[in-house]
């Protein structure tokens, strides 16, 4: 119930982004989905649905996997 109302699904969102010459790798394609809606002040946001791969989980101490901080970023293609 996020009020999004529009969904794209990960491979769109990466699909867009190889268009305008970004192309990631399978470790930093961690968009499962994105939401776009907008405010009760006509504000436009994208909420982000991210998952990583089971091949980034290695185990260490990171605290926040740089490719979920980067996914998160990739959600403005929603925008």
């Amino acid at each position: 119930a996020s009020g999004c109302a529009t969904w794209l699904a990960g491979e769109a969102c990466y699909a867009r982004l190889r268009e305008n010459g970004l192309a990631y790798g399978a470790s930093y394609r961690v968009l499962e989905r994105v939401g776009v809606g907008t405010d009760a002040q006509g504000r436009r946001y994208a909420l982000a649905e991210l998952s990583l791969p089971s091949s980034s989980l290695s185990g260490g101490e990171v605290v926040l996997p740089p490719a979920l901080l980067d996914g998160a970023l990739h959600a403005a293609v929603g925008l």
